[in-house]
């Protein structure tokens, strides 16, 4: 098919330093991993990768699940050594359907079935043998003023054809109010063991509306969407095998909150709660909360052995944040579930992801805002989430959830704020 394009030089937007900062980045800009800032001569090029990640979540729950399309190692420079991830073009789709456990999927293209360009948002995948196929491009008609992305791709499981938009756009301007705002792009330069490893992570748009339909292959059904979602782009050079996230992501459309959790096990610089929400006088705030100052904590009270994963894996969350102004508490929960809310996203191409997994989630929470000050409560909020748990799998073909907690609990944590 086509071949990896690598149109360097044509990057003129982005975050080209790839600082954290609340740098306006175009939301349809290029692939970082293919601009300037990554190179062949890189001796960590062969972990250079980024992601672009959706969810999709039908107000009714006749659909949730997420897409997202991943570029890996682009010039190829673990091929002729050692392979830690597969290169070019990869994809993974996860869905859940109504009394039905979550499925998840993860398809890789090679560098011969892939194309991206370093000027646009565009990728395009197929396996001629399969007819699997994936396409991510700005939609017709979208600018960077009023951006939107096409969504069409082909699985096993599942055919797709979206159209992705920002919304609660009340918010955005807010996320570039100044360095570390809610929702503003963090690096981390401590999520490695290595000197030069880096990760940056956007959440470019916090909500966004996803439109369009999901055919489920296996009985042909055609589910429409018309959905709330989440985007984020993530990219950098990491060795993930090493390292691993814990994830969540959230929002309520008619209480109009919206809220990411993220911490990455090794980095401190990656972990933090984002908050935007209406106040007492219904004006937009924007609020991020970090452990770092003592202002945010979280624990996972049950947790479980997935054999297809092959590891523990948590099955609830309680977080609470508190900056002094405000406090947020919040439940996440997947154990009471009739089906299984959660899926592992495992390839066994590379040496590198052979050995790790990452457990898409479909969580319901529940939270409340307050005043810290008095406990006024100023909004509620409750629906279904998403979320994922990454890590290295276990030597262990089955362990019991006491085994599971006793491991883990004490260990991914962080201590409630006072």
């Amino acid at each position: 098919m086509k071949k990896l394009a690598v149109l360097l030089g044509l990057l003129s937007c982005g975050l080209a330093t790839q600082a954290a900062s609340a740098q306006v980045r175009d939301p349809l800009g290029p692939w970082e991993v293919l601009g300037p800032d990554y190179q062949a001569t890189d001796p960590l090029d062969l972990s250079s990768y980024e992601w672009e990640y959706f969810t999709i979540q039908n107000e009714d729950d006749s659909f949730v699940g997420i897409v997202g399309y991943v570029l890996a190692d682009p010039r190829g420079s673990g091929a002729s050594g050692l392979a830690l991830v597969p290169a070019g073009g990869n994809v993974a789709v996860a869905g859940m359907r109504p009394g039905q456990s979550a499925s998840a999927e993860f398809l890789t293209f090679g560098l011969a079935n892939t194309f991206a360009s370093s000027a646009e948002k565009v990728m395009y995948v197929s396996d001629p043998g399969s007819g699997h196929f994936a396409n991510i491009e700005p939609a017709p008609g979208a600018t960077s003023a009023n951006p939107a992305l096409a969504l069409t791709g082909r699985s096993a499981g599942y055919e797709w054809d979206l159209v992705v938009t920002p919304d609660f756009e009340e918010y955005l301007p807010l996320k570039e109010a100044g360095p570390d705002a809610a929702f503003s792009a963090v690096r981390g330069d401590d999520v490695g063991l290595l000197a030069g490893e880096h990760w940056t992570v956007d959440a470019v748009w916090p909500r966004t509306h996803v439109a369009g339909t999901m055919i489920e292959r296996a009985t042909g059904q055609i589910i429409p969407i018309n959905a709330k979602g989440y985007r984020e782009n993530s990219y950098g050079r990491y060795l993930l095998s090493l390292d691993g996230w814990d994830f969540a992501v959230f929002s309520d459309t008619s209480k109009r909150v919206q809220t990411m959790f993220q911490t990455y096990h090794r980095s401190t610089a990656i972990d933090y709660f984002d908050i935007a929400f209406p106040d007492e006088n219904g004006d937009p705030r924007n609020v991020r909360f970090r452990p770092s100052r003592g202002e945010l904590g979280w624990y996972h009270p049950n947790w479980t052995f997935d054999k297809r994963a092959k590891q523990c894996v948590p099955e609830r969350t309680w977080m609470i944040a508190d900056n002094g102004e405000y406090r947020v508490e919040l439940s996440v929960d997947m154990s009471a579930a009739a089906t299984v809310p959660y899926a592992p996203f495992v390839d066994d191409s590379t040496i590198g992801t052979t050995v790790f997994f990452i457990m898409e989630q479909f969580p319901t929470l529940n939270g409340v805002i307050r005043r810290a000050d008095t406990g006024q409560v100023i909004t509620s909020f409750a629906g279904r989430a998403g979320g994922e748990f990454a890590f290295h799998k276990s030597l262990f073909s089955n362990r019991s959830d006491f085994g599971c907690w006793l491991s883990f609990a004490p260990v991914y944590q962080h201590a409630f704020p006072h």
